[in-house]
């Protein structure tokens, strides 16, 4: 998915979030984080929350990575501080260098 989009294909992405109906609770937050990440890339004024749900969704569930990458997502788009702060500090602790965007 974040291939796609960074290659700028979100044609790809859109297909690959269509067809979704995962049975289980990973995979359904996988299709709900490349949902967020397509609502981004689309402009969708529901996408800052989206990223926020699928974040505290990830936590409880203990994927801290993709808690980090929806936390940033949810910073970009609404200048968060406290979002972005947990993200890379999520990602440091994953010992995690991302370039900044």
């Amino acid at each position: 998915m974040r291939l796609c989009l960074e290659s700028a294909r979100p044609d790809i992405a859109e297909r690959l979030v269509s067809p979704g109906d995962p049975k289980v609770l990973r995979d359904r937050l996988r299709l709900e984080t490349a949902q967020a990440m397509v609502a981004e890339v689309r402009g969708e004024p529901g996408a800052a929350e989206a990223y926020a749900r699928v974040a505290e969704r990830l936590r409880t569930y203990g994927d801290p990575f993709e808690e980090a990458m929806a936390l940033l997502g949810h910073a970009r788009l609404t200048g968060d501080e406290g979002s972005r702060m947990r993200g890379r500090e999520l990602l440091d602790r994953l010992g995690v260098s991302l370039p900044v965007k």
